[in-house]
């Protein structure tokens, strides 16, 4: 009978639960090959820490008017640790093989209003998203001028050994005929020394590209 009657009484909660997949960014692996290292769970320890964050959730609590009665006894600080408290964000479970798993999370909410946890619930995996998309695409654009620069500095180094190349042949126009094979020696290493430079160059303009082509898809 007592156990019935808190049934009855006492406050019901709900959990609201959307589901997250960390989709790999192949071609910034390609640019970064930082990109990648570690596994999935260093990954989701990340991604909790970030979420759970103080500046994370004050936007949330305030734009929810969350725990009123915490935010008015203890301020905005005890209404995030409230909140902190009835977020949850863990791997998900299929069961299958560790070849075949999902590499996604849950995030969850429980409050006493279902509609409330949802559309908190949906705030944050969005708000989640939206800055992890951003940091993506900073990284991209970083990565663009960090190779724009390099292809820059080879053009010019580019320049500098044809300039070389043309003012010794102009020096040794006419040589007597016992030094025109260091000449050419000197020559053919210039000449390699240019055609290194033009393979940078290449690979510098192709991972350009790829940069380019993962911003534009971002956005």
């Amino acid at each position: 009978a007592l156990a019935w009657s808190y049934c009855l009484i006492a406050p019901k909660y709900y959990r609201s639960e959307t589901l997250i997949v960390a989709e790999e960014q192949k071609l910034l692996e390609n640019v970064d090959r930082r990109a990648g290292e570690g596994n999935f769970e260093q990954l989701l320890f990340v991604i909790q820490r970030k979420i759970m964050n103080q500046d994370f959730l004050d936007e949330i609590a305030r734009e929810f008017s969350l725990y009123p009665k915490e935010l008015e006894g203890g301020g905005e600080a005890f209404a995030v640790l409230a909140l902190t408290d009835a977020i949850k964000v863990e791997r998900i479970k299929t069961g299958l093989p560790a070849a075949s798993e999902i590499e996604g999370f849950t995030v969850s909410f429980m409050y006493q209003d279902p509609r409330t946890a949802m559309q908190v619930t949906e705030r944050i995996a969005e708000k989640f998203i939206e800055e992890n998309t951003q940091e993506r695409e900073n990284d991209a654009e970083s990565a663009l001028k960090f190779f724009d620069g390099e292809l820059t500095r080879i053009k010019l180094e580019l320049e500098n050994k044809e300039e070389q190349i043309t003012a010794f042949k102009k020096a040794h126009m006419g040589e007597l005929p016992q030094n025109m094979d260091t000449s050419f020696r000197s020559l053919d290493k210039l000449e390699s020394e240019i055609n290194s430079v033009h393979e940078s160059i290449q690979r510098h303009s192709d991972r350009l590209a790829m940069v380019e082509k993962t911003m534009q898809e971002y956005r």
